[in-house]
């Protein structure tokens, strides 16, 4: 659960940035009429689709480099966990430094400071030419 909601905080920073495209993470977890099924859907294809980069819809997703959405693994989400989704997502996330990253525990006895929340900076792979 940790390391889901390590992805979950990194995508309200980065779209409170710019790194992310038209405010989407929240879009998605805002939506009225998507369902706790639904949504555990579409973050799965979201941080997969940031694994490598490409489009999500119609939006282009870059690549984030760091190993942060190398495993994915979204729990089954709840009406309360789409509920808190919701008002984490009304928050400015842009004050996060991201320089500073420090994993967090995987078995989530100990709650990540603010500043190891996003342990990953965006860039686009390497290509091959």
């Amino acid at each position: 659960m940790a390391h889901f909601l390590t992805q979950c905080l990194f995508c309200f920073f980065a779209e409170d940035v710019g790194l992310l495209p038209g405010r989407m993470f929240e879009r998605l977890v805002a939506h009225k009429q998507i369902t706790p099924e639904r949504l555990t859907q579409g973050l799965t294809q979201l941080f997969t689709t940031m694994q490598t980069g490409g489009l999500y819809g119609v939006d282009d997703i870059p690549w984030f480099n760091g190993g942060l959405f190398q495993a994915i693994a979204v729990p089954a989400l709840s009406a309360p966990d789409l509920h808190e989704l919701r008002r984490a997502a009304d928050l400015d996330w842009s004050a996060i430094d991201v320089s500073i990253s420090a994993p967090c525990s995987s078995a989530g006895s100990t709650p990540p400071s603010a500043a190891s929340l996003a342990p990953t900076t965006p860039t686009r792979p390497p290509s091959s030419a």
